[in-house]
């Protein structure tokens, strides 16, 4: 079969967004691939920040607006793709994809990786007509697969997040491991969890924490500008383990850290999520706590336990070898060539030779 024409719509594309991951993967099996988002096509300069434009899109409250989305499905369509790949893209009107769909004649499909009632209320029942336009829609949390159907949408399945090996690999430690890490975004009731470990060695590595009251306790937690995109494995390298928390803001939906934690080469202590128990096994891949009490405790077993560190780390980073993105890109390619989807069991096979071949 010839090589696909993918077009990969995102809300605003950067180096180290799923839609970048899914790009590289699908180059690799020999596909064309172009990535668009309505605020990248903006930029008023070539390689201009995505960052400032976004916040010069939202501070003027066009981050919405059917022009922008317009100007980006034009150019996806002269692209002339033989399907179309939307990753989350929420403020795109659902009767301009159906435009899109009609003009291209391609498939659409949408890869939501948010759960569907962090949207509260009615406006839930609003997004409907948006789940309803795409073909398939994939979820990362199969648990939500009949609440999408409720809410519209027609064919949902699993796709589990995954590691780009391009980005998330092992590297040796530089020096002797110490403390805790947090690889994350800010949030209020992040923060409020992140606390009791401070006196445990946190550090804390991502975007937004500059939020943070320069007189409260994380404030000296916070590395700058480390830690993120192609840096999260060094930042690793230096910690015995990374504290992940699957937030209630987001349904407490398990996100792609734990997965890039592994390749990483770490382990994560991570709030018990059923979800993430069925992929890492307790006590041998991660280990898990159901409050705050617990959280510390196992913290400061697991510092004082070098060897099951290590054990641990050796452990999740087999269990997630087999969870790189290059093997969903293969999967989303054969579902697209045959119409045949992988069983559930089969998304984490012992080892890469368990997967299906490239094409």
């Amino acid at each position: 079969m010839p090589p696909l024409r993918i077009a990969i719509v995102e809300p605003a594309g950067h180096d180290n967004s799923l839609g970048s991951f899914y790009e590289r993967a699908f180059r690799k099996l020999g596909q064309t691939v172009g990535r668009f988002a309505p605020v990248a096509a903006l930029s008023p300069w070539p390689g201009g920040s995505a960052n400032l434009i976004r916040r010069i899109v939202r501070a003027l409250g066009l981050d919405d607006a059917p022009a922008l989305w317009h100007r980006a499905f034009v150019a996806v369509a002269a692209f002339r793709p033989d399907l179309i790949i939307f990753t989350r893209c929420e403020t795109a009107p659902a009767e301009a994809i159906e435009r899109l769909k009609d003009e291209t004649g391609s498939p659409c499909w949408n890869i939501y990786t948010d759960h569907p009632l962090a949207i509260p209320g009615r406006a839930a029942i609003r997004m409907a007509p948006f789940y309803g336009v795409f073909s398939v829609l994939f979820t990362n949390d199969r648990n939500l697969i009949p609440v999408f159907q409720q809410l519209g949408a027609g064919d949902v399945r699993w796709l589990p997040f995954g590691y780009d090996p391009d980005v998330h690999r092992p590297v040796p430690c530089a020096g002797m491991r110490s403390g805790i890490a947090y690889i994350g975004g800010w949030g209020p009731l992040v923060e409020t969890w992140l606390e009791p470990l401070v006196p445990l060695g946190l550090r804390i590595y991502g975007p937004g924490w500059h939020r943070l009251s320069r007189y409260g306790p994380l404030a000296g937690c916070w590395c700058k500008y480390e830690g993120w995109g192609r840096d999260m494995t060094t930042a690793l390298a230096r910690h015995w383990f990374a504290v992940n928390l699957a937030r209630a803001e987001h349904g407490c939906a398990v996100t792609m850290k734990p997965f890039e934690i592994a390749a990483c080469g770490s382990f994560c202590l991570m709030n018990d999520i059923p979800e993430a128990k069925q992929i890492f096994v307790p006590d041998r891949d991660f280990v898990y706590f159901s409050g705050k009490d617990q959280m510390v405790a196992q913290a400061r077993s697991l510092l004082s336990d070098p060897g099951t560190c290590t054990r641990l780390m050796a452990a999740a980073h087999r269990r997630g070898r087999s969870c790189s993105y290059d093997h969903r890109a293969r999967v989303l390619l054969d579902f697209e060539e045959t119409g045949r989807y992988i069983d559930d069991a089969a998304w984490f096979p012992p080892d890469e030779d368990a997967l299906p071949p490239a094409r």
